[in-house]
Order: C-alpha cells, then structure tokens, then sequence
C-alpha cells in the first residue's frame, strides 16, 4: 500500500453547501476500483480531501493487489472515524455501498454509518438542462469549469462548487431589487454563494441569468397582470376564452367544448401588478420561487 498525502491548492467552496455540520468534519471521498462487483474486484485507490489547520488537504491510498486492500481499508477506517459527513459524485450508487461490503467482508469498522451523506451527482442532476450541461459524468463537468487537469478526488472538490446553483433555487439569496417595467417584472438577486460559472435560461415566459453574486429574472407583464404557473397541470383544464386555468375540482362547471385538458405551458392563472403588490416583499419573494420552481420543473 502507498499513501501520498499532500495539501489541497484549490479553492474554498465549503459555505455553498449550506450545513450545520462544521469543515472540520467534511469528507470528500472518490473510490477507484477494478470493477463494478466487491465481491470479484479490488480497490485501486481511494482519495479523501478534508479540512485541517486552516486549509483542505488530500490523501490517496493506493495498492496494486487485493492484499493491499484490506491495509487500505483498515488506514481509512482509523483516518476518517471522527468525520459526520461524507461528499461524494454518484457514491450513493456506488462507493458507498461497495465500500460498506468491502468493511464487512474485512471485519472492518464502517464509518459511514454516522455520517450523513451528499451525492453531488443527485443533487446537480435537476440543473442539467438549465445549464446546458454536455453530460453528468464528472470529468465532462470538469471540463464545463475550465479545470485544470487533476484526479478525481481533487474534481469532486472543485466541482463542489456547483451546489451554489443548487443554493440559488433553494431560496439562498436576498431580494435586492423588484421593477415594474411595465411590461415586465425584473428581479435582482443577491446570492448567498457565487456561481462559478455565468449562465443563461429561457423557459418561457421567463428568463433568468447569473453571474457571480447575482441572479436576474425577467417575468412578462400583460395588460397590467403577471402569470402565477402552478407545476401540477394535469390537475387543471385550461380555458382558452379565458386564457386562465382551473383546477379539475370546479372545471365540472364549464362546458367540455370551453375547456382542455392544461399542459405545463398553459397551467397558469393572472393576477394584478399593483403598487400594492410591489410593496409586499413577502408576495415577491414567493412568486420568484414560484417561477424557480417553474424554471426547473
């Protein structure tokens, strides 16, 4: 067995996560193995970046046989006992479980039984589209960064910091500015995590881009009204005379030639863009999320 053990240079991203849990006990960790069975493969390596000292440091064990394997194991198990919570990208799936039998089979201590887990593949996976993503495997999302060749303990880390995106649909931001145009509403974001990487967004009737601190939302006014979409269409009908919808539960009340069946498109309901509207902050700040909701559905 080899351990290579060495300071991290990347950058912080740890307050993007938004968790009670201190750094001190986040663990990073990517398992390389032979195979995709424990039982008839071995590991190749396994890479931990944690928080010590003020800064992230890394450690990789690797071995080039089954023997080395139980050393590896035994080494990590000693190294991370203290830690409560554990990133990983698609290690739900995968190197959790795989590691999990491997300590069993070894008469192993698991670690993994009290720390909470973050797959940051589940938890990316939602914002795909809207970040026109190439693919969800890890190094492609590297690639999407502009990372600098590293391994892959060392892309968890750095892709990481795309759970500010996730921050940012999650409602961790502060409402800096709300503007009646007119013939829109425009909201500007300031967000509690900054986004890696700018993007854009059109999901109609709304747009929104991001950049740094900031997240920008633009929502079409019509006839002095806004339209409030609700995500559950197949519950409504849409009335076309109307350009409204209604929910199912009062749509026996209006002739089936006046009525069909909503579509995520048509689902929405008009309200008023008053003066009394734009001075209820607790009004906008639900209908921002509304439209997040929308644009990530």
């Amino acid at each position: 067995m080899i351990m290579y053990k060495k300071p991290s240079i990347l950058k912080e991203i740890y307050p993007c996560f938004h968790i009670d849990t201190h750094k001190s006990k986040v663990l990073f960790l990517d398992a390389v193995t032979t195979g995709l069975y424990w039982r008839n493969s071995h590991l190749e390596s396994l890479g931990i970046i944690y928080h010590t000292e003020g800064k992230w440091n890394k450690i990789t064990w690797s071995g080039d046989s089954e023997e080395a394997e139980f050393e590896i194991l035994s080494d990590f198990v000693d190294t991370v006992s203290d830690y409560t919570f554990c990133i990983t990208y698609n290690g739900d799936h995968f190197d959790l479980p795989y590691l999990t039998a491997k300590l069993k089979a070894y008469g192993l201590k698991d670690p993994f039984i009290h720390m909470t887990s973050l797959d940051l593949y589940t938890a990316l996976r939602p914002y795909k589209q809207i970040l026109k993503l190439p693919s969800m495997k890890l190094a492609d999302l590297a690639i999407w960064l502009d990372l600098p060749e590293m391994d892959d303990t060392e892309r968890l880390f750095a892709v990481s910091s795309m759970q500010s995106y996730a921050s940012a649909f999650t409602g961790h931001y502060t409402l800096e500015s709300a503007v009646n145009s007119e013939d829109a509403l425009l909201f500007t974001l300031t967000l509690d995590c900054p986004l890696p990487k700018i993007f854009s967004y059109l999901r109609e009737p709304f747009y929104m881009t991001g950049e740094g601190n900031l997240l920008k939302i633009k929502a079409p006014i019509r006839n002095g009204q806004a339209l409030k979409f609700f995500l559950n269409y197949k519950d409504y009908y849409y009335l076309p005379a109307e350009d409204t919808a209604v929910h199912k539960s009062v749509s026996a009340y209006v002739d089936k030639s006046f009525r069909r069946k909503a579509t995520p498109e048509t689902c929405y309901i008009k309200f008023p863009v008053n003066d009394a509207y734009m001075a209820d902050t607790a009004a906008l700040t639900q209908y921002i999320q509304d439209i997040l909701l929308y644009m990530l559905a």
